[in-house]
């Protein structure tokens, strides 16, 4: 595999992007559809770029955030003020609505039937019946059947998205249990927005540690080894704002002098520290081996 593909498509996008304007008013440079990235994952690797430093800390609470179903910004903000301040900007009364959280743990369960300027207010109604935990079915449904065609998770949940403050980017998740002895997991994420300059840096490490995460669950539930295998990403419109083109001719020039792609996950291997209960936490998980280029300021969020 190329390494540095995040970095290919972030040249591509910048010297090749089609002009568009956009929900934000700010306009980006922009192409669809363009070749999926594809992520080794085996031997723990995880997809963290190098030609600048993400702080993949602030990601995995963030992530963590969201997997353990909350949609209130005021949760976010016990492990991560700086990153609750970002979601601030989205955020009605400390909620976001039934997005994130919602999806991936109670979908169908939080459907709020109350106008968004009520959101926090105590006059949400949830959806008649319990939700789905879609990260549960999706280890249920790869232990009963390892060759499952039916292991997704998907965010975009149409009755919803009019309640959501802000829609999912990431928005499939299909999970395929691969070899001989179904034994490697791999992970197809699909984005239907991508922001390069900020988004995705923290979206690729976030579905890489998925992948992760995932093949933990699935190995402690069949007292067998199971390994994340792969990752691959692929969108449809993928970005850069003009706000940021600055910052990406930088990280582009940094990109020529910076180290190969080696950063490896490391979760607590104790068994009772599980994602599905929430008793994994950020602090159970540590990267080694990453040496990036310096921190770029991206530019403002385009809201």
């Amino acid at each position: 595999m190329t390494n540095h593909p995040f970095e290919h498509l972030l040249h591509q996008v910048y010297t090749q992007g089609e002009r568009r304007t956009d929900r934000t008013g700010t306009g980006t440079r922009s192409l669809f559809a363009p070749d999926p990235l594809r992520y080794d994952l085996r031997d723990r690797r995880i997809p963290l770029i190098t030609s600048k430093a993400v702080p993949w800390k602030m990601a995995l609470r963030e992530f963590m955030w969201m997997l353990s179903g909350s949609t209130n910004v005021d949760d976010l903000r016990k492990s991560s003020p700086a990153m609750a301040a970002i979601w601030d900007n989205w955020a009605v009364n400390g909620s976001i609505g039934p997005t994130y959280g919602a999806q991936y743990r109670d979908a169908g369960g939080s459907l709020w039937i109350t106008p968004p300027e009520h959101f926090g207010s105590g006059l949400e109604h949830p959806g008649s019946g319990a939700g789905v935990d879609q990260v549960r079915e999706v280890v249920i449904r790869l232990v009963e059947r390892p060759d499952s065609r039916r292991a997704l998770i998907s965010l975009w949940s149409v009755a919803a998205l009019r309640d959501m403050t802000l829609e999912p980017c990431m928005v499939l998740f299909q999970f395929s249990l691969r070899g001989p002895n179904y034994d490697e997991l791999h992970l197809h994420v699909y984005q239907r927005s991508a922001d390069m300059m900020l988004g995705v840096p923290f979206d690729l490490f976030q579905a890489g540690f998925l992948a992760h995460a995932v093949a933990r669950e699935l190995a402690l539930s069949t007292g067998r080894p199971i390994e994340a295998t792969s990752l691959t990403w692929s969108a449809g419109d993928v970005h850069i704002y003009e706000n940021q083109l600055e910052p990406v001719k930088l990280q582009l020039t940094q990109w020529a002098h910076a180290e190969p792609e080696r950063a490896t996950i490391v979760i607590d291997r104790f068994p009772s520290l599980r994602l599905l209960d929430g008793t994994l936490e950020p602090g159970h998980v540590n990267i080694h081996n990453y040496n990036p280029e310096p921190a770029i300021q991206g530019g403002p969020i385009a809201v």
